[in-house]
């Protein structure tokens, strides 16, 4: 599967990590996501033909935006959680800085 360019909405992100508790998931990240773009969100899963890449390009883009001092977040471990279709993922777990 080729590269995408995943066009993360900055300013919606910042609005649910100051939502968000002070530590969560990438999979709370992604549903809050999915919540607030709707539209975007429906496009964008569509368009990389799958759920469990889509969300894995979300977790990068948040992994790179941390690091680049973007978002207010860093992450703290990987962690094992149940997506939102039931499958087992093993995701970041982010605490606020």
């Amino acid at each position: 599967m080729t590269e995408k360019n995943l066009d993360l909405n900055i300013a919606i992100a910042l609005e649910i990590i100051r939502e968000l508790p002070q530590t969560f998931n990438s999979h709370d990240f992604i549903k809050n996501y999915a919540k607030k773009t709707e539209g975007q969100y429906i496009k964008e899963l569509y368009s990389y033909g799958s759920f469990q890449y889509y969300h894995a390009q979300i977790g990068r883009i948040l992994l790179k935006l941390s690091m680049d001092g973007t978002l207010p977040i860093i992450k703290i471990k990987e962690i094992e959680d149940e997506s939102v279709f039931g499958y087992n993922d093993k995701i970041a777990e982010w605490r606020k800085k």
